[in-house]
Parts: structure tokens; C-alpha cells; sequence
């Protein structure tokens, strides 16, 4: 008796633990695009912010979901996104030439 297959396995799909590191992969992927998204930073500081927030363990990569949480909201402050990242608090204004500046 034939019995239908319903999921085709293709060798392609990854196994086991690749599953879980390919879903943290993309946890991480969304938590640089919602940085570079929302505050207005490159990749490679959006980068930086996510390593010094995992060292500080404020920041997780949910492995089985593919979602990122931060611990407590204030750390989306934007001020703490910048120091994370290793840049000053507040960004050095744009002057323009023939800008007056009060």
C-alpha cells in the first residue's frame, strides 16, 4: 500500500541545529533592521549595538521563534541605542553652508 507523502524532504532544508542557528540568524538580522530602521545608524553600528546589549545581557536572540527581547523598554531609549553602539549621546548637528546658527 502506497501511503502519500504530505512534506517532500528536500535536501536543501536544514536539520536539527541548523534550524535553530538559521531562526537566531534571523533574529538578529531583525533587531540591526529595526536599529537602522528606527534610529537612523548603519549596519555596522546597529552591529556594534547588538553585541554590547548581548554582552550586557539585555538583549535575546530567541533561537526557537526567530524574535529578538530586550529585557526592559528603556533600553530602545535612543540615547542608549547610541551608546551602545559607541557613539555620544546626541548627534553633531548638520550646518549647512550659509546656515545661521543661534
Amino acid at each position: 500500500m502506497n501511503r502519500p507523502k504530505f512534506a517532500p524532504s528536500s535536501a536543501a532544508a536544514p536539520k536539527g541545529a541548523a534550524v535553530l542557528l538559521v531562526r537566531k540568524q534571523l533574529a538578529a538580522d531583525r533587531f540591526v533592521a529595526m536599529v537602522v530602521e528606527n534610529y537612523g545608524l548603519t549596519r555596522a553600528q546597529a552591529m556594534a549595538a547588538m553585541n554590547t546589549l548581548l554582552k550586557a545581557r539585555v538583549l535575546e536572540l530567541g533561537a526557537n521563534d526567530g524574535q529578538f527581547r530586550i529585557k526592559h523598554g528603556a533600553f530602545c531609549d535612543p540615547v542608549v541605542m547610541r551608546r551602545a553602539a559607541g557613539l555620544p549621546d546626541e548627534p553633531e548637528p548638520v550646518v549647512r553652508p550659509g546656515s545661521i546658527l543661534w
